[in-house]
């Protein structure tokens, strides 16, 4: 159940959250084309490692030239596994279309990579020293769903009220926000089923 977004552009594909979505499959098969030995290899150079990206010791035009902080924008793209992936593009695209075609495909696009890399950066400082590496989408995603929300929150009480069943019937009226509540209680479960470290 979501509430349907109105936009003034006119309607079209949603390039940016299918290119999201192409870019972590692809990122995922490659990753798991890899053998295993090789897979840690990858995801230790590409995904955010705290001790690496906030390693004093390392002089900057050396961190600048080993890319070190766009690790923070490439780690969105892999994941561990395909309840990871799966996880997290589900609700990019419940909450991503909406939510772009309402932005605008590059203001959605810059919004998810600038989300991802701060909640990466986050991460990074909360787990500073930590070897282990930091890779998944999910800060990117929330960024999205709290862009939708705020979206929601704009719109007059009316239409924030008039909540799309999908198949299920034609739009009821509902509370503003009671149709965002499975979806929170569905991914702090799904959270819970992660190991804590590194994924995100």
């Amino acid at each position: 159940m979501f509430v349907q977004l109105p936009s003034r552009r006119r309607a079209g594909p949603p390039w940016a959250t299918l290119l999201i979505v192409a870019a972590c499959v692809v990122a995922f098969l490659w990753l798991v084309a890899l053998p295993a030995t090789d897979r840690l290899a990858v995801l230790t150079r590409w995904g955010t490692v705290p001790s690496t990206l906030l390693d004093q010791n390392v002089p900057w035009w050396q961190q600048l030239l080993e890319l070190r902080a766009a690790r923070l924008v490439t780690a969105i793209f892999f994941h561990a596994d395909w309840l990871h992936l799966t996880g997290n593009l589900l609700f990019l695209i419940v909450f991503g279309v909406s939510a772009e075609r309402a932005l605008g495909s590059s203001r959605f696009l810059l919004m998810f990579v600038v989300g991802g890399a701060l909640a990466n950066l986050v991460g990074a400082l909360t787990l500073a020293g930590t070897s282990a590496p930091i890779i998944g989408s999910s800060g990117a995603v929330s960024a999205v769903v709290g862009a939708y929300l705020a979206l929601v929150r704009a719109l007059p009480p009316r239409r924030s009220a008039q909540v799309s069943l999908g198949l299920l019937g034609p739009p009821r009226r509902r509370p503003r926000n009671s149709f965002v509540h499975p979806q929170f209680a569905a991914r702090r479960a799904f959270q819970r089923r992660r190991p804590a470290a590194g994924i995100r």
